[in-house]
């Protein structure tokens, strides 16, 4: 049995094809959900056949008793097995047992969050028993086309400009790009129309005296003296230094990702001039700066986080200096 994209599992669902297993994983969650929705919505189970429980204190084993169980006055059980990949080590003994001969006229669905790897114990099992399918962060030209499409929902389009902004600004989380278009519905209160890259940055709430990209722009270019003025300004318009340390390490996360990729592939939705600011980035930052501004960036977000006293403008001004530097 295969590993199947998600567009090969919603084309199955859709023509009615059901399998005994299903394992997806994979960091996007909402994605995850809609996935789970439209199983749902296509079984249509009765409170007799459906059941859910989350992996840990015995859940594992309660999801497989009641896979096992044939389907009451129904063709079809669904049973779902949340955080599968949090099952101890005799969870796990039972799951994979179960996958060796899993109960045709019932549809076992693991949830596990966990990155699709090689050390992952379900994701080979499930495959063979049934199908497993890896829901992985979007690539940012994919975020576009989805930040579109959640648009399109309300009636509105949007130019690629502001996609790629609004996906420069908020990654590339499903989730959050839902929000964000739905953000924009309300701005326009209904009203069909075309989004522009004005009403992403008004949205987001940045002022327009002070644009969503001028911090990571002086950052790309490792202009310290030009960083600290505008980082200046962010925090005397009253913006959190923890949200300002959101967008930097978003920044150094999207630059070391168009290095590993070579500038190309799925990168190709951006526009011209993006990628020419990416390249020539890339190549004032090495991986190992990248990395190690990145642990910065995690460290710095732990202090934010805590009752440590620091001054955050101090934290977040040593952040900036230590990654130009």
């Amino acid at each position: 049995m295969p590993a199947l994209t998600q567009e090969q599992l919603r084309a199955e669902w859709e023509s009615g094809k059901l399998r005994p297993v299903y394992y997806l994983c994979g960091e996007e969650k909402f994605l995850k959900e809609k996935a789970l929705e439209l199983l749902t919505a296509r079984l249509k189970p009765d409170a007799f056949n459906f059941s859910e429980f989350t992996a840990g204190k015995g859940g594992s084993r309660e999801a497989i008793l009641q896979a096992m169980t044939p389907p009451a006055a129904a063709d079809r059980r669904l049973v779902i097995l949340r955080a599968a990949d949090k099952a101890n080590a005799d969870e796990m003994d039972s799951i994979r047992e179960y996958l060796d001969s899993p109960n045709p006229d019932a549809s076992l669905v693991m949830i596990s969050d966990r990155k699709q790897d090689k050390a992952d114990p379900l994701y080979d099992p499930c495959a063979r028993a049934g199908a497993a399918v890896s829901f992985k962060p979007l690539f940012p030209a994919e975020a576009m086309s989805f930040f579109a499409a959640m648009l399109q929902r309300d009636g509105l389009t949007a130019s690629r400009e502001a996609a790629a902004m609004m996906v420069d600004i908020v990654g590339t989380d499903s989730l959050a790009l839902r929000q964000e278009a739905e953000k924009l519905a309300l701005l326009r209160h209904g009203s069909k129309g075309h989004i522009t890259e004005e009403d992403v940055a008004e949205s987001a709430g940045f002022s327009r005296e002070l644009g969503p990209f001028e911090l990571s722009n002086a950052l790309m270019d490792r202009d310290r003296g030009r960083a600290s003025d505008i980082l200046d300004r962010m925090l005397a318009d009253g913006e959190e230094p923890l949200g300002i340390l959101y967008r930097v390490s978003g920044s150094l996360e999207r630059l070391l990702r168009f290095k590993k990729q070579g500038g190309g592939g799925q990168y190709g939705g951006w526009g011209g001039g993006y990628m020419k600011a990416m390249a020539s980035a890339a190549r004032l930052y090495s991986d190992e700066r990248l990395a190690d501004s990145l642990r910065l960036c995690l460290e710095a977000e732990t202090l934010l986080k805590s009752s440590s006293g620091r001054d955050p403008s101090l934290v977040i001004r040593g952040v900036i200096y230590s990654i130009i530097k």
